[in-house]
């Protein structure tokens, strides 16, 4: 029982005990954030280097990750605008599948085109940063979810643990 409680008071030190005490809804966003962000770190370090080992000169690569950028803004503003009636849950099932076609594309393919296409459409991300349908998506959830006496813990742990994906390949 001591155990219990020293464990709950430590979850409370750290602000942890907001977490602990959601929604399992919650803590699958804050999760799927979080292994979102680090693939997204660790696209940020090979993408480059993958399209110039397919033999794509620099100002190819260039323009692919400008490219890239503008689709992930064009698709995330789709995405964002229909997400919320698709609903999260939905919308979460819809891009993980475009980025797992996304990424079978990219370990089969070495067209410089049909490899756009697929970043685009699976939201590859050539920069660490979230620029995609998810965030905006999730924030709305998240303030569903929580309460708004919890709401500012639990969107400082939703930040942080997707950071810590983020710079886990840093």
């Amino acid at each position: 029982m001591e155990l219990k409680r020293t464990f709950a008071r430590c979850l409370s030190f750290i602000g942890a005990d907001v977490i602990w005490h959601s929604s399992r809804n919650l803590k699958l966003l804050i999760l799927l954030r979080m292994v979102r962000l680090l693939g997204y770190g660790g696209t940020t370090f090979v993408l480059a280097l993958y399209l110039n080992s397919l033999g794509f000169q620099d100002s190819d690569v260039g323009v692919f990750m400008t490219m890239t950028l503008m689709g992930d803004l064009a698709i995330s503003f789709a995405l964002t605008y229909v997400g919320d009636r698709m609903g999260v849950r939905f919308t979460a099932i819809i891009s993980a599948l475009l980025m797992c076609i996304s990424g079978i594309a990219f370990a089969t393919l070495d067209n410089f085109w049909l490899l756009l296409l697929a970043s685009i459409a699976g939201v590859i991300n050539p920069s660490a940063n979230e620029i995609d349908p998810f965030k905006a998506i999730e924030e709305a959830a998240v303030a569903r979810l929580s309460t708004p006496e919890t709401r500012n813990e639990v969107f400082a742990w939703w930040s942080m643990l997707g950071m810590l994906g983020t710079a886990t390949w840093n």
